[in-house]
């Protein structure tokens, strides 16, 4: 029952129908029995300011952050926990400070590493650039990939990337542009490749399936995409008409989730609860 002492946290971001965050997350408050809820807030471009002044207002104990507000967001906080990951997607309010997390690159590796996966020495390609593609790019390099390329649009996201990567150090990474010579050079070379964009959530447009050379590519390929609704995209279709292992997006936010939990807790999230609740919900779209 929500009361006076009732901790309050939300996802921020638009459009926000789709989020499954306060999904996993009221099932974990559940089941751990902890006095708490999970709100799904919508928050236009050009309200941000106005929103993260607000949760500090009104005391909301953490927040999750999707898009397109998590680079935005790192002028209003107080900290960031990653001094090189310049994008935010979990905020936990500590007595009144606003620190901001991204669990969504370990939440991605981590899923990837549960299925099996073999990522150390690997060549990686991503299709993204954005506030997830930065953190995951980040995570995927240092779980020791043997190279990342980057294939995005607009260019100027892949370069502000790859200048937060050398920054952390990391050299082995490589543009590729959003051509489909270019991704059909070094698509053969990975083993890996992952949608890390919105293309091909809800309808929108999926243009770098037709980039692929599908008939060039090694029989073990693997491939990932982030987005949860659709959770078969048309680029995990495609793979899967051809024969190639894929990973859906669910797992990624499952992951991430778990993570956030705990950073929000400080307890060791309730992975099976979290999970039968997710796949509950997802079977019941489908």
């Amino acid at each position: 029952m929500i009361s006076g002492k009732t901790k309050y946290y939300a996802i921020i971001g638009t459009p926000i129908e789709q989020a499954l965050s306060p999904i996993v997350h009221n099932a974990a408050f559940q089941a751990q029995d902890v006095d708490a809820v999970f709100l799904g807030c919508e928050v236009k471009e050009g309200a941000l300011k106005e929103a993260v002044a607000g949760v500090r207002a009104l005391g909301f104990s953490g927040l999750v952050v999707t898009m397109p507000h998590k680079v935005d967001i790192l002028p209003y906080l107080d900290a960031v926990a990653d001094p090189v990951n310049d994008a935010v997607n979990t905020v936990v309010n500590q007595d009144g400070r606003l620190v901001g997390y991204n669990t969504d690159g370990d939440g991605f590796v981590d899923y990837v590493r549960a299925e099996g996966v073999t990522l150390e020495g690997q060549n990686v390609l991503m299709f993204g650039a954005g506030g997830a593609g930065r953190s995951i790019a980040l995570s995927l390099l240092r779980s020791g990939i043997r190279k990342l390329y980057l294939c995005n649009l607009p260019e100027k996201r892949v370069d502000e990337l790859m200048e937060m990567l050398e920054k952390g150090g990391f050299r082995n990474v490589q543009y590729v542009p959003f051509e489909k010579e270019a991704v059909s050079s070094v698509a053969p070379m990975c083993p890996f490749i992952a949608n890390a964009t919105s293309l091909g959530m809800s309808g929108m447009p999926s243009p770098h399936v037709e980039l692929l050379p599908w008939e060039k590519l090694n029989g073990e390929t693997v491939f990932m995409d982030i987005v949860h609704k659709p959770l078969i995209t048309p680029i995990l279709d495609k793979a899967r008409e051809e024969g190639f292992r894929i990973l859906t997006g669910d797992g990624m936010l499952l992951y991430q989730g778990l993570i956030a939990y705990e950073l929000f807790t400080g307890r060791k999230a309730p992975a099976e609860a979290m999970k039968a609740q997710l796949d509950s919900w997802l079977g019941r779209e489908r």
